[in-house]
């Protein structure tokens, strides 16, 4: 099963080339779009949101500082501790790319007749529920 459903979301993102006007890498995009979807966490919580090693994620977020994309701001509990935040220019760019992810992702979800797409839905819905369980195991 756990095949089928990694299958599924290669093919669904199969063919996405988001058109932006700055180079960036998958890496960074799965980042800018991680620090928008859940702001606040440390730069741990990131690293392992986008499953990097922790030496290749302070490149990537060094060369996304650089780019004026996101910048380095202390934890309000823990001064020693530090998280990311999209600056202007990465919050158009993340909603951007997301926009149009989620224009794609329409697109390939388009094949589907309506009980397919409602069949599709309850799955999700299911997948949401054990996520949060998993999270709640934690």
């Amino acid at each position: 099963m756990l095949e089928i459903i990694i299958e599924l979301l290669k093919k669904l993102r199969e063919n996405f080339k988001p058109v932006i006007n700055v180079k960036v890498n998958k890496s960074e995009v799965l980042t800018m779009i991680e620090i928008w979807k859940n702001p606040g966490q440390t730069i741990k919580y990131y690293v392992n949101a986008v499953n990097l090693e922790y030496g290749s994620f302070t490149y990537l977020a060094d060369k996304l500082v650089k780019k004026g994309m996101i910048e380095r701001i202390n934890m309000q509990d823990d001064k020693r501790e530090k998280t990311l935040k999209l600056t202007g220019k990465g919050l158009t760019l993340a909603k951007d790319i997301h926009k149009q992810f989620t224009n794609h992702l329409s697109k390939q979800l388009g094949v589907l007749n309506s009980e397919n797409f409602k069949e599709l839905n309850n799955v999700i819905q299911i997948l949401d529920k054990i996520s949060k369980k998993l999270d709640g195991e934690r």
